[in-house]
């Protein structure tokens, strides 16, 4: 099971209802819930982490943040998790597709911390 072997799980194209985000926290105990309001997106942490782990809102429905604070000694060092389900990547989408992968990368450009991961469902076909 995935909750025994992992500290964060994400999930993408989950639409739970707040019926279907109960379930998960019986899915285990030991996992706090980061839901997004529009559904689609969900992080579960361990929450023995709890204390260092923080929602980040990115403001869209497309991506979902968890910042993880390290702390030691007097430095303090944060990791930001990105969530994403992408928009698949044809030619129909392909606006929206750019769209999400400049959004991203402004991420990378302007959140306060170098350590900052992309995870999550690209849609992408990397294969030429």
């Amino acid at each position: 099971m995935l909750c025994a072997s992992s500290d964060i799980l994400f999930l993408q194209e989950t639409r739970l209802t707040d019926f279907n985000t109960q379930f998960l926290t019986i899915i285990s105990d030991e996992f706090l819930i980061a839901d997004h309001p529009h559904g689609a997106l969900d992080i579960l942490w361990r929450k023995a982490l709890g204390e260092k782990c923080n929602i980040v809102d990115l403001d869209d429905a497309r991506l979902l943040g968890i910042e993880i604070v390290i702390k030691n000694n007097d430095d303090e060092i944060k990791l930001l998790f990105v969530n994403i389900y992408m928009p698949f990547n044809c030619a129909d989408d392909t606006d929206d597709f750019m769209q999400y992968s400049s959004r991203v990368n402004d991420i990378f450009e302007t959140y306060p911390t170098p350590y900052v991961y992309v995870i999550g469902n690209l849609n992408a076909n990397v294969t030429i």
